[in-house]
């Protein structure tokens, strides 16, 4: 006995610790990966490119993923606070954010990869269905499917007690639960990888006929196909990046839930059901890790992605110092506090000195020649007169 509740008490001790400290390292993380990630996305050199309004969708749902879903795992299985088990109202909504928030981000993630197939399409009329506008409208709709299609998650979960002193909120037992749990094995967890890897080998495909077309184009001078941008290669690398990621740290939860399924077809222990939980808990840990690291493995492996993220700093760090007025005497230099004027002052006062210099050697030699135009003139006309008089003259003579 005194061994069972041992056993019972290391697997309770290693899913307390693993979100009491891991939890909240992973969450800091992953905000910052979706606000950085979304800072770059959204820059004015990318904001018009449809797979890049895609990947803003995904930051975004990967931040409803991380301060809804994952904060309530963090407070309920690493602190013991667990709003769930008092309002039966917070007990529909957790569960109803948790299917919609773990469909929303994969499924932008396989409409930017189906965008990437439009794009590297060696067909011109199947390059130009990639637009804006249909990427907002599958964007919405999308969002709106799934918002429909999980509302019955309001109606069918329940506080119950399964075991004598365990209070549990989860989905109702029976028909619905057995439900559930196929259908987050065939859809989010196998239907949505599969159309990831179809898509992400479906665009790969495209770039590899596109390659050898355009080396041919150059050497007949024959413009037939459009080749490919380095800005949707790095896009399409990118997601694949994104998608491999996904499809590795999920997949640990099948298996979780298909353990699960059975042991539901029988009596278990309390021992068997902590087995259980922590399986899960495990599994749902890492399946969180995808949506809190694609900036990091963006900024390891794209050189790219790595100098906008440097010219943002850049020019973050350059907008505290130089504002964006200019004025007669060059740009408009803010002084730091406790600083003399810096080189970029002088440099500028040095340019507006020589400037003056130079303008009023400009107006000396503007006056001069007006003198000299002047004086020409007056000489010309003199000219004239005495031509005139001496015409005259000549006139009176007999």
């Amino acid at each position: 006995m005194s061994s069972e509740i041992d056993y019972v008490s290391s697997l309770i001790s290693i899913q307390t610790n693993l979100y009491k400290y891991g939890g909240p390292i992973l969450m800091i993380l992953g905000t910052v990966s979706c606000v950085l990630s979304l800072i770059v996305f959204t820059k004015k050199n990318l904001r018009k490119n449809p797979c890049a309004i895609y990947l803003v969708a995904y930051n975004i749902g990967n931040l409803l993923q991380i301060y809804t879903t994952m904060l309530l795992a963090i407070l309920s299985s690493g602190y013991n606070i667990d709003p769930t088990l008092y309002s039966l109202s917070f007990c529909h909504f957790h569960y109803y954010i948790l299917l919609l928030s773990t469909a929303l981000s994969p499924s932008y993630l396989i409409l930017a990869s189906i965008d990437r197939i439009l794009i590297s399409s060696s067909n011109a009329l199947t390059r130009q269905q990639s637009t804006l506008r249909r990427t907002y409208i599958c964007i919405i709709s999308v969002t709106f499917f799934w918002l429909l299609a999980h509302i019955h998650a309001f109606l069918l979960t329940h506080i119950m007690e399964p075991l004598p002193n365990l209070i549990i909120c989860s989905f109702q037992p029976g028909f619905y639960l057995t439900f559930i749990n196929y259908y987050m094995i065939s859809i989010q967890y196998i239907l949505i990888p599969l159309l990831m890897i179809i898509s992400g080998v479906w665009t790969v495909r495209n770039l590899r006929k596109i390659r050898p077309v355009n080396f041919a184009i150059v050497n007949t001078a024959t413009v037939t196909v459009r080749p490919t941008h380095s800005k949707d290669s790095q896009l399409i690398q990118f997601l694949i990046i994104d998608i491999s990621i996904y499809i590795i740290f999920s997949a640990m939860m099948p298996p979780a839930l298909i353990y699960l399924q059975i042991l539901q077809t029988r009596s278990y222990s309390f021992a068997e059901y902590q087995l259980v939980v922590l399986l899960m808990n495990v599994a749902m840990f890492s399946s969180y890790i995808p949506f809190c690291v694609g900036f990091y493995t963006n900024f390891l492996v794209s050189k790219k992605f790595r100098f906008e993220v440097k010219s943002i700093i850049k020019w973050s760090t350059t907008d505290r110092t130089v504002g964006d007025k200019p004025n007669n005497a060059g740009p408009y230099i803010r002084r730091r506090s406790d600083v003399g004027v810096n080189e970029s002052t002088s440099l500028a006062l040095s340019n507006s000195v020589d400037n003056s210099k130079w303008r009023v050697n400009c107006d000396e030699e503007t006056k001069v020649q007006r003198e000299r135009r002047s004086t020409q003139s007056i000489t010309v006309e003199d000219i004239k007169a005495t031509e005139q008089q001496i015409k005259n003259r000549s006139d009176k003579l007999p």
